[in-house]
């Protein structure tokens, strides 16, 4: 992501007015330019952009070039607009010819709000076995995008681009799959096709929290995010059909989940709840308050007091007892260990989220009982 203003998520565009350039296009204010440093510290390569007011109503196009010359546009875009698929080569320890089109997201009249964002750029070989077989299906297929509606700049990576640019990513996602697919099974002797789609971990992960009707906190956001939810069902769905249409008789199509999701059945989030839990239990005591209850220690965030600590929370589903004689720091003592497990199950039972009134735990478990 690249902005006119300060974001945490992107990388800042410094707008200023435009000089050495070659046949600049009309326009009624002073034509505007700015560097995108596309890639990373090892491999990039820059290019250009022209932002100029066409209509005479305010700044609305964004030319973006290889070179200051707006006679050989790699595209000129209006808002919301993409460009094509470019191969550039990125230069730098190394050199590697890689894929990437661009989204104009925003534009104000007077370009003060100007936010450009970049697709995942992708090489075009070194992801395929055979090796020659990632060529031929960017030849033949387009530029394959592995991460879809990610920010990949700026100081925040993994944060989303927006709904709507997420899911225009998300169809050409899937519609390059099937085409791949249906051009891998009808150009190669096959035993086995094997595709993971991320789709459905990707929104869930997302919008769950705000589609789910019992926790999102704005009823409208919550049917506009169920809509988005199906919508991406629909788009996986589609993929499956085109590919499983080339099946004979003779070939089993399975489709299956990893795992399944639910919804927050809190409004906090669960590794808050139970450390909180287990702490108002006089079980988990911290030495600071760091950033997240909860979080492993050999991260930094927390630092667990483990000579007063008798249970203490990690990985979002596991509470360990600090048993005496298996732990380093060990300070649960046997005899005390089976009376504490019920204790800790029958704290998490009776606990209500403040909001909701309803308990967040769905199944709670002894280990041996998990098995």
């Amino acid at each position: 992501m690249y902005s006119a203003e300060e974001d945490p998520h992107a990388s800042r565009i410094h707008l200023k007015k435009a000089s050495g350039w070659k046949n600049v296009p009309d326009s009624h204010s002073e034509p505007l330019e700015a560097t995108l440093d596309l890639g990373s510290e090892e491999l990039k390569v820059e290019l250009y952009i022209l932002v100029v007011n066409s209509q005479g109503k305010g700044y609305d196009r964004v030319l973006i070039s290889t070179e200051r010359d707006a006679g050989k546009p790699i595209e000129v875009l209006s808002l919301g607009e993409w460009t094509d698929w470019v191969r550039l080569r990125f230069k730098g320890k190394s050199s590697e010819v890689g894929t990437v089109r661009l989204k104009l997201l925003e534009l104000s009249k007077d370009a003060s709000r100007l936010r450009i964002y970049c697709s995942q750029i992708m090489p075009t070989t070194g992801w395929t076995y055979p090796e020659q077989i990632a060529a031929e299906l960017v030849e033949q297929v387009g530029p394959f995008l592995q991460r879809i509606g990610y920010i990949q700049q700026g100081r925040i990576y993994g944060a989303w681009a927006g709904h709507r640019t997420m899911m225009e990513e998300l169809e050409y996602q899937h519609d390059w799959f099937a085409r791949a697919a249906v051009y891998l099974m009808g150009n190669y002797d096959w035993d086995l096709l094997f595709l993971q789609s991320h789709a459905p971990d990707y929104i869930f992960d997302n919008l769950i929290k705000e589609a789910e009707p019992l926790t999102t906190s704005d009823r409208e956001r919550s049917e506009r995010y169920l809509e988005l939810i199906d919508r991406t069902y629909e788009i996986v769905d589609r993929a499956i059909g085109r590919i499983a249409e080339r099946a004979d008789e003779d070939t089993l199509v399975v489709v299956v989940s990893d795992h399944g999701v639910i919804g927050f059945h809190s409004t906090r989030h669960v590794d808050d709840v139970i450390s909180e839990i287990l702490e108002k239990e006089g079980l988990l005591f911290y030495r600071s308050r760091a950033v997240q209850p909860g979080t492993k220690p050999k991260f930094g965030r927390e630092e667990i007091n483990w000579s007063r600590t008798k249970a203490a929370f990690f990985d979002s589903i596991y509470i360990y007892l600090n048993l005496k004689g298996r732990e380093p720091d060990g300070v649960v003592e046997p005899e005390e260990y089976e009376g504490l497990r019920d204790r800790i199950i029958e704290a998490l039972r009776s606990y209500k989220d403040p909001r909701l009134g309803t308990c967040p735990f769905s199944l709670i478990l002894k280990s041996e009982d998990a098995k």
